[in-house]
């Protein structure tokens, strides 16, 4: 912990005076870390899975309904802004391809998609994995039988990963689900800030 962390290196520079290579404990004089600093340091604390866990998470979701969103998250690195704003248009799944091109984020009356107005050529691009586009081109199948389902109460935002009427999900809505899918596959928690 900081704490620890705090009282492990006194320790050291007390040593360090009494063996006369320092004149003084520069240590004493600060301050320990509030609790409140702890608790955020552990909240940043990140555990990152191995491939076998990541295997166990996947197989564990493949029958949940966000499934195709954690095959992206996992294969591509996108950020929860950054997959949860992705749309069709800016996905070349015949190149192997995507462009990161607009985010949902926070706004003055909830989450918004907010469009990144660089150039096409100044996007970030990220190339994809055989897997990952294959499970993007049966999830590409499924929005199509929701949109056609749902008829004219579908917002059509042309977006990859759509709640059921085909908005922008709430991100802490997904990390609510990812969370409660950790816990029911098993696996060790991941890093909650990035998913």
């Amino acid at each position: 912990s900081v704490r620890r962390i705090h009282a492990m290196l006194r320790k050291a520079l007390n040593d360090a005076v009494r063996w006369e290579l320092l004149e003084r404990n520069v240590a004493l004089t600060a301050d320990s870390p509030s609790m409140r600093a702890v608790r955020a340091a552990r909240r940043r604390t990140m555990h990152t899975w191995t491939d076998a866990e990541l295997r166990t998470f996947l197989a564990g979701t493949e029958h949940h309904p966000l499934h195709s969103l954690w095959v992206a998250t996992a294969f591509t690195g996108l950020r929860r802004s950054e997959v949860l704003g992705l749309r069709w248009p800016d996905i070349d799944l015949h190149g192997a391809v995507l462009a990161v091109r607009a985010t949902v984020v926070p706004g003055p009356d909830g989450y918004q998609l907010i469009e990144d107005h660089k150039s096409a050529d100044s996007a970030r691009t990220i190339h994809l994995d055989a897997h990952t586009v294959a499970v993007l081109k049966r999830h590409r199948r499924t929005v199509n039988a929701a949109c056609a389902a749902a008829g004219v109460a579908w917002h059509d935002h042309r977006l990859v990963f759509p709640t059921d009427d085909g908005s922008w999900w709430n991100p802490p809505a997904i990390t609510v689900a990812f969370q409660r899918a950790v816990k029911a596959t098993g696996v060790p928690g991941a890093c909650p800030a990035s998913c």
